[in-house]
């Protein structure tokens, strides 16, 4: 994994993933420019640059909160969705930070916690508008780049329905086990 300011191409080829940590700062201030940079890279990379993009947020560390229920982040993830409708063709679950990217594009009320590890998405008609846009960000960015209509297809399987991470239930439980 690289942690970079200025990624590029070659930073996306070569590494298994790249991690874009937005300050408090840039989510206060809605700066943009080096989320823009890293996915103008990332948009270089092409195929190249699927499911390689980790982002975080650096600063919200101290809060209880997910960060699709820390308002500033929302705002900043929408925006950051709208100049890029095609992020999801880059951004990895490795981490859920795909997930939780997608859940700040939803509806605050229609995002709601049901157990410590689990999130159900009420739907809505801005729920499905937002699932529309993925999708439509995903196609016309995929087939620009002539990634295939079944890897699309499948990517886009993996955004709105993603799988649990049994790895990550197995050492909670463990965890969990232990501690008795």
């Amino acid at each position: 994994m690289i942690v970079i300011n200025n990624v590029t191409k070659n930073h996306i080829i070569e590494a298994d993933y790249i991690c874009l940590d937005i300050t408090k700062q840039e989510v206060k201030n809605i700066n943009l420019r080096r989320a823009r940079q890293t996915l103008k890279a990332f948009e270089d990379a092409g195929k190249q640059g699927k499911n390689k993009l980790i982002i975080g947020f650096k600063g919200y560390e101290n809060t209880s909160k997910d960060i699709y229920e820390i308002k500033e982040i929302r705002k900043y993830a929408k925006k950051l969705f709208d100049e890029f409708p095609h992020i999801f063709y880059f951004l990895s679950n490795v981490v859920y930070s795909r997930t939780a990217f997608l859940h700040c594009l939803y509806d605050e009320n229609a995002v709601r916690r049901i157990s410590p590890l689990n999130v159900a998405i009420v739907p809505s008609e801005y729920s499905e508008y937002i699932n529309r846009k993925v999708i439509d960000g995903i196609l016309d960015y995929g087939t620009k780049i002539g990634e295939s209509e079944t890897e699309l297809w499948q990517l886009i399987d993996e955004v709105l329905r993603p799988k649990r991470n049994t790895e990550l239930f197995k050492i909670l439980s463990e965890l969990t086990r232990v501690n008795k």
